[in-house]
């Protein structure tokens, strides 16, 4: 389950920043979020990544099952919190439905989530561009964050259609 997890988050990783296309990978990312509840339905990291995939799926693509992915988004992110209120990515997950929604509260979840998680580079520089949905789900990173984005889009990049059909 925890493999799925990460594959999930590694191919929304992908999407966002710019090396694969959104509209295939974020189906993707979502499936395997949804492969790793059904090992482990109370994995709250699964639950994050899946309020990231649907969130993501919600803003970038026009495929079907991203009709109604934010409010599904946003029941994902506060069950990962119900589950484990200290997880970083939970926080970070919520932090990204709201500023998607361009609801408050979300610089509120990104520094809890920054402070469970220090080393959240990538929400770093998500509180440094809060602003309006329409503008993009962390847009210019530099520096430290797209190294890492670079990593997890690498890892993925692997062979992460071999890894779904698992």
């Amino acid at each position: 389950a925890q493999a799925w997890s990460g594959l999930a988050g590694a191919l929304a990783a992908q999407a966002v920043y710019g090396y694969a296309p959104p509209q295939t990978v974020f189906p993707r990312a979502k499936q395997a979020a949804l492969r790793a509840l059904e090992l482990d339905p109370e994995l709250a990291q699964a639950h994050a990544a899946l309020a990231n995939s649907l969130g993501l799926l919600g803003i970038y693509s026009n495929h079907p099952s991203a009709a109604n992915a934010p409010a599904r988004a946003e029941q994902a992110a506060y069950k990962a919190l119900a589950l484990d209120p200290s997880l970083s990515d939970a926080h970070g997950a919520l932090g990204n439905v709201l500023r998607m929604s361009e609801r408050p509260g979300a610089e509120e979840q990104f520094k809890r989530a920054l402070e469970l998680n220090p080393n959240r580079i990538e929400l770093q520089e998500a509180r440094k561009l809060l602003g309006p949905a329409g503008s993009g789900v962390l847009p210019g990173l530099t520096g430290a964050a797209a190294d890492r984005a670079g990593r997890a889009a690498a890892l993925a990049g692997r062979d992460p259609e071999k890894a779904l059909a698992l």
